[in-house]
């Protein structure tokens, strides 16, 4: 397990784009959904004011998403559910991660997106999507989010963010740790331990 500050990555870019293209606000974002003019089938998040593509999921993703998915039902208590690629609130973007910890019900967020306050874990699941899912650092930590969690699927390790810096000319996070396949990661929500999770129980061909 290795610890490394990460103050020197902020500000990295969603993606190397041109920025000469039109910048879309979250208001408008949500009058193209709402006119139909973008729908369940066009798989795109905005980032950093930028409508982009999102990357396609294959059978290793979609196993390690739904295998954190499954371990993190067993431990939460009432009070917590789990989302999955659901939008959460970012000034100027609304990433879907793959996963994240909300508090309260489901019905709290009828007329709301989740915000840093009521997220204690978000995660993204990275194989061809590792340099975005870093870049998202800067989002993640703008929109306070307190525990980011990259879970790296080629290396078989987990990426874990934490102390959020949400100066908006250079946010991001200023502690991250390293956790390998033989290391585990407590589970808190709000100061409360739920349990533990092994790495390596994480991917498949343990």
């Amino acid at each position: 397990m290795s610890s490394a500050g990460i103050s020197d990555s902020k500000a990295v870019p969603v993606d190397d784009v041109d920025r000469n293209v039109f910048p879309i606000s979250v208001a408008m974002y949500h009058e193209m959904i709402e006119s139909g003019i973008l729908t369940p089938d066009d798989r795109v998040e905005l980032l950093d004011g930028i409508l982009v593509t999102k990357m396609p999921q294959n059978d290793r993703h979609i196993f390690v998403s739904e295998q954190i998915r499954d371990l993190l039902t067993a431990m939460l208590s009432a009070g917590y559910h789990i989302n999955s690629q659901r939008p959460v609130q970012v000034p100027g973007s609304e990433p879907e991660p793959d996963l994240t910890i909300i508090r309260g019900v489901r019905s709290d967020y009828l007329s709301r997106k989740p915000t840093g306050a009521d997220t204690p874990l978000i995660v993204e699941v990275a194989d061809t999507s590792l340099a975005r899912d870093r870049a998202k650092c800067a989002l993640y930590a703008l929109g306070g989010y307190p525990c980011y969690w990259i879970v790296n699927v080629n290396a078989r390790q987990v990426e874990v963010y934490t102390q959020p810096d949400d100066d908006r000319a250079l946010p991001g996070y200023e502690a991250m740790r390293t956790y390998a396949a033989t290391d585990a990661i407590s589970i808190e929500c709000d100061g409360v331990a739920f349990g533990m999770i092994t790495i390596a129980d994480l991917f498949p061909g343990k």
